[in-house]
Order: C-alpha cells, then structure tokens, then sequence
C-alpha cells in the first residue's frame, strides 16, 4: 500500500474505536485530505483556524474521556498551540498531582517542498526535535509507510492508558 493508503486504513481504524474523536480544521468538509474518509462524520468537530482553541477543545474533551485525533494540516502551526501542548497537555498529569491525565493523539503534517505546488517555506517546517525537548509524550515521525498503521495502533493504546503521541506525516511521502 502507498504511504496516503496506510494513513486512510489508520484513519479508518481509529474511526472504527466509539471513543475516537477527529477535531480540527479541514477535518468535516474535506476529510483532513480524503484520510478521514472512513471516520464516522458524528465524531468529527471541524474547527476555525485557531490552533490553541481547537488544541484546548481536543485537552476538554480527553478529560472527559474520549480520544481526540487533533489533526493539524501543517506542522508549523504547532507553534501557535505551544502553551497548550507543552503547559497544558504535557504538564497537566503532574501539576494536578496524577488526579488529570488528558492523551491527545496530534497528527500533524510536514508541508509538501519536493512535488508540485510547493507550500513555501512557513509550510515545509519540521519541529519534531525541538518537541521531543519540550513534552513528556512521544514524537513519532512517520517515515516509512509499513510503519504507519502500527504507529497509530501503539498511540491510541498510550491514549487509553493516559499517554498523548504526537505523529508527524510527511505530505511529499503521500503525494502521488
């Protein structure tokens, strides 16, 4: 299978888990991209463009006990959610002393810079080092398409057992 068939199959899995939420933009109307295909659209919350928002929506959300999928199109828009990933979702465990454990599954996208339609430089940014620094979750770079399906599976048991994952796509990978 190619590396955007693996991501549809993993996105299908989770849409198959009652307890799997997708939120974010560009998840309701054009399916994250087609991947979101097979995920039940009753479970999907499209948002506005406002990634601290939507990242504190899909933190509430866990606290009462569902699963989100936090699906940023690209990557670079983490920075805008920052403080809600890195003070909120990966802190909050210790700061209510174990009595809070919210597991969010962030699936982001490194833009497209080898293929057509290039997206430009504030596009294409990889920031899965520097977020391997500053959460206590794993950062799992998607790079191969074997890996995919298997990486998502290994995530959404962290999920049930209180641990987030954040999973970087790559869009050149997926591109055909």
């Amino acid at each position: 299978m190619s590396y955007r068939e693996e991501l549809c199959k993993a996105m299908s899995w989770l849409g198959e888990q009652p307890n799997c939420w997708a939120i974010g933009y560009n998840t309701k109307y054009s399916r994250a991209g087609g991947t979101l295909q097979g995920f039940p659209g009753e479970r999907i919350i499209e948002m506005p463009l406002a990634e601290a928002l939507m990242t504190g929506v899909a933190i509430g959300l866990s606290l009462d006990g569902r699963i989100p999928l936090l699906w940023f199109e690209r990557c670079d828009f983490l920075t805008l959610a920052m403080d809600q990933i890195v003070n909120h979702l990966s802190k909050l465990k210790l700061l209510s002393s174990g009595i809070h454990s919210p597991a969010v599954l962030i699936r982001c996208v490194v833009g497209n810079k080898d293929k057509p339609l290039f997206t430009g430089p504030t596009h294409c940014q990889n920031f899965s080092r520097a977020f391997l620094e500053l959460v206590d979750f794993p950062v799992i770079q998607l790079q191969w398409e074997s890996s995919i399906m298997k990486e998502y599976e290994k995530a959404y048991r962290r999920a049930l057992n209180g641990t987030s994952t954040m999973l970087v796509e790559f869009k050149d990978y997926s591109i055909q």
